[in-house]
C-alpha cells in the first residue's frame, strides 16, 4: 500500500478508537457530525480515499478532537 493509503488507514483507526472511547456507535457519530453512516464506516475502514475535508472536520468536531496525530507503524 502507498503512504497515502497507510495514512488514511491510521486516520480511520484513530477516529474509530476515539468514537468507541466516547461510547458512540457509528450511527450516533454520523448524526452528531451531520454526515452519512457510510462516510463514517468508510473513514474508519480506511476506504474513504475521496472523503471531503469538510467531512473530516465535522467528524473531528463531533468527537471533540482539536487535532489528530497519526503515528506511523
Amino acid at each position: 500500500p502507498s503512504t497515502i493509503d497507510m495514512t488514511i488507514r491510521r486516520l480511520g483507526a484513530t477516529v474509530r478508537e476515539r468514537r468507541k472511547s466516547n461510547g458512540m456507535t457509528q450511527i450516533q457519530l454520523a448524526r452528531i457530525a451531520g454526515v452519512s453512516v457510510r462516510s463514517i464506516r468508510d473513514l474508519e475502514c480506511g476506504t474513504a480515499a475521496n472523503f471531503r475535508l469538510s467531512t473530516l472536520v465535522r467528524v473531528m468536531d463531533a468527537l471533540d478532537l482539536k487535532s489528530i496525530q497519526i503515528e506511523s507503524s
